[in-house]
């Protein structure tokens, strides 16, 4: 098979481009990369949200993207801020696990409106960091996921049931 000039060098700035990004993504510290791998997936959750209630809207995702661009600007001025200051203070670390906290307390949420079943100790789990966040606490969110949870072992126990008295 005879490849011509043209789909050659196209080829050749494909694989370029991929190595470049593999590289610059393995320099990325990472506290940083599993804060992006999370964000990500919490955006991916939230759009499965929106997509199976019918709620699909530009204005909202965009406001989340803003806002998780945001949270990356605010961790990477910390971080500029403790190599200019030539110590680290930890900020950037704590900052960056706060965030990390909070875009699994996310991810779990989307995934209960979507109906996973969550465990009772990830349920403990949650209710404890949202009770440390302070402020952004909002007991509602933790009686809802409690709520959604019970509604799904009832519904896995009513399913074990009629699977039971069926056998008998």
């Amino acid at each position: 098979m005879i490849i011509d000039e043209k789909e050659y060098s196209s080829l050749a700035l494909l694989k370029w481009i991929v190595a470049f990004a593999i590289t610059q993504w393995l320099q990325i510290p990472g506290l940083v990369r599993t804060l992006l791998v999370l964000m990500a997936m919490d955006y991916m959750a939230g759009l499965m949200i929106a997509i199976t209630g019918g709620k699909l809207c530009a204005r909202v995702g965009w406001k989340g993207l803003v806002k998780k661009v945001a949270t990356l600007t605010l961790l990477l001025a910390l971080h500029v801020a403790e190599n200019q200051a030539g110590f680290s203070a930890g900020l950037e670390s704590i900052c960056g696990l706060g965030f990390i906290i909070n875009e699994l307390i996310s991810l779990i949420q989307n995934f209960a409106a979507l109906g996973v079943p969550i465990p009772s100790p990830l349920m403990t789990a949650l209710a404890a960091a949202k009770s440390v966040r302070g402020s952004n606490a909002r007991q509602d969110d933790v009686d809802s996921l409690s709520a959604q949870r019970s509604e799904a072992v009832a519904t896995d126990t009513n399913a074990t049931a009629h699977r039971i008295e069926d056998k008998l």
